[in-house]
């Protein structure tokens, strides 16, 4: 399965690629940082990119079986990404672009 992850250098999303890679998946990390990604394995591509670009989105989601978010709290910044439609358009524009299916993702217990 090809599987796009988002938030994949956090600590959270790299638990989630590195079992996809376990299980046999292809992976694609879509980050911010590639230096921020201490991952290597053949079956993990590393995508430079913004969520809140719908672009940048749709062509790291182009040809995904899933797409998985694990887009989270900046501690430094201000606000975080609790509402994934408000601060994110572009992760869910871009993903529904090509597979017409709902994105989510869980959101904290607690406000």
């Amino acid at each position: 399965m090809n599987v796009v992850v988002f938030g994949s250098t956090g600590s959270t999303g790299r638990l989630v690629v590195e079992s996809a890679l376990s299980a046999g998946h292809v992976v694609t990390a879509f980050v911010r940082d590639p230096k921020r990604m201490p991952l290597t394995h053949p079956n993990l591509r590393i995508v430079e990119g913004d969520a809140m670009d719908a672009a940048s989105v749709a062509s790291a989601v182009q040809g995904a079986d899933a797409v998985i978010c694990t887009l989270g709290m900046v501690p430094q910044a201000k606000e975080d990404l609790r509402s994934t439609p408000a601060r994110c358009p572009g992760l869910l524009g871009g993903s529904q672009e090509h597979s017409g299916r709902h994105a989510s993702r869980p959101g904290p217990t607690h406000r």
